[in-house]
Order: C-alpha cells, then sequence, then structure tokens
C-alpha cells in the first residue's frame, strides 16, 4: 500500500508541476512512506477518528521536517 501511495503522490505532484526539487521529492516521498504508520498503533485502533493525527504527532516528536508532518 505504501509503495503505491508513493508512486501515487510522485505521479500527482509531477503532473500537477508542484515540486521544485529533489528535496521536496524526497520529503513527499517519506511523507507517503509514514501516511499509513499510524494505523498500527493502538491509539488509532481504539480511537480511529485520531489517525492521522497520531501520525503527525509521532513523526514530529521523530524529528521529521514540518513539510513530512502535515
Amino acid at each position: 500500500k505504501v509503495q503505491r501511495l508513493e508512486r501515487l503522490c510522485a505521479a500527482l505532484a509531477s503532473d500537477l508541476g508542484v515540486l521544485q526539487g529533489s528535496a521536496e521529492r524526497v520529503k513527499l516521498a517519506r511523507a507517503a512512506q509514514l501516511a499509513k504508520a499510524d494505523l498500527v498503533t493502538r491509539v488509532v485502533t481504539e480511537f480511529s477518528y485520531l489517525a492521522g493525527t497520531m501520525g503527525a504527532v509521532y513523526a514530529a516528536r521523530q524529528g521529521e521536517a514540518p513539510e513530512v508532518v502535515e
């Protein structure tokens, strides 16, 4: 699922012309990799409305770039 999401994000960003350089491509790929990561936590299992929100919290605490956290 993550690999498919990475490819989809890259294709959409390319089609829309929103990526300015390789650094942005790396951040986009990282965000795609982390997009589903919080779904395996007990917090999201118990409180499904926190999906994505908890991922942002975890990413920020791990020192991910602000663009990835968003």
